[in-house]
């Protein structure tokens, strides 16, 4: 797991991503080093890596495309389940892996398109299929020159979801081919 106390209460390796886990007794009921794969591990208490959790709404991710993610995307930064994230965070940063995902907006497996669109001035006037998330998950509302800003900072909602695309896009292509 990330590390002994987590990443927030419940921890990331032994409740979850946060206070019980992303969903009923976390990402594994041992958490992804404690009890590993085997004892409580995917079947039992649910997916033996924490990464699934980040993807709970894009793709469903194949093994090879967990495999990848897990071996070359950064935790820490990318995804919505790790981090210290509370609840409102991850729902904000989900809508927005949802949106990406359902407007099928990437270019490339990059959201920026998903943001500005055809606009010429993304920072004052976003075209964007997504603003609406993005803004939210900025955590900017209305403020796309400050959304575009926290557009890849992994302390935001909007930074995490956007880093993972581009991770996915930049190191696994082919096991995770974006919409």
């Amino acid at each position: 797991g990330a590390n002994t106390g987590g990443a927030s209460t419940g921890g990331a390796s032994t409740g979850g991503a946060s206070t019980g886990g992303a969903s009923t007794g976390g990402a594994s009921t041992g958490g992804a080093s404690t009890g590993g794969a085997g004892t409580g591990g995917a079947g039992t208490g649910g997916s033996s890596d924490n990464l699934t959790c980040i993807m709970g709404h894009d793709q469903s991710p194949s093994g090879a495309c967990t495999t990848c993610t897990e071996s070359f995307c950064d935790p820490s930064t990318d995804g919505c389940c790790t981090g210290g994230f509370n609840a409102a965070d991850l729902a904000l940063c989900q809508a927005a892996v949802s949106c990406f995902k359902n407007k099928a907006c990437t270019l490339g497996g990059d959201p920026t398109n998903c943001f500005c669109g055809n606009s010429t001035s993304c920072q004052t006037a976003p075209a964007g299929l997504c603003v609406t998330e993005v803004e939210a998950a900025a955590k900017a509302v209305g403020d796309p020159a400050t959304s575009f800003a926290r557009f890849v900072n992994g302390a935001f909602p909007i930074g995490r979801a956007v880093n993972l695309y581009t991770c996915r896009a930049g190191v696994c292509p082919t096991q995770c081919p974006a919409p």
